[in-house]
């Protein structure tokens, strides 16, 4: 199983400067993490986004038939994947163009026989995959500039 962490960040406001991280892990161990900034944008569309790079940069990582467990602290974004094989890339859904985006990466995952599972934990309460998501999408907001993990952690 591969195990997809994502987090988003908006400061000075909602909409404000915004960053999102993503951390992919397999057995403990990180693979790759990316905290990417987005200039002005909402708390939501950054975790979309989040979702969205990271889901894409699994493409490129997984094994035959390989599950995804997605771990975040938004049950908004949570909740939607749950939904999203019910309503598809709904274009009446805010933030539908991101949407879309994650949805046209699940089919490409579905196609290609993996299948997607979701975890919610509590945000900012010691989770160490959530905890890296949540420093490299700040520290993206703040800088502007893109982050990657200082050392590999285990979760």
């Amino acid at each position: 199983m591969l195990t997809l962490f994502a987090d988003g960040s908006s400061t000075g406001g909602n909409p404000g400067k915004a960053g999102c991280g993503y951390a992919l892990m397999r057995k403990g161990q990180l693979l790759e993490g990316l905290g990417q900034p987005l200039g002005t944008a909402t708390n939501n569309q950054a975790e979309l986004t989040a979702v969205l790079l990271g889901l894409t940069a699994c493409l490129g990582k997984l094994q035959p038939q390989e599950e995804i467990l997605i771990v975040g602290d938004s049950v908004y974004v949570l909740d939607g994947l749950r939904l999203a094989d019910a309503y598809g890339a709904d274009p009446g859904r805010s933030n539908n163009k991101l949407w879309a985006s994650i949805y046209d990466v699940m089919l490409e995952l579905y196609a290609g026989g993996h299948r997607l599972k979701t975890y919610w934990v509590k945000g900012h309460d010691g989770n160490p995959g959530n905890t890296l998501c949540d420093e490299l999408a700040f520290s993206s907001a703040v800088t502007q500039r893109r982050h990657r993990p200082a050392k590999q952690r285990k979760t």
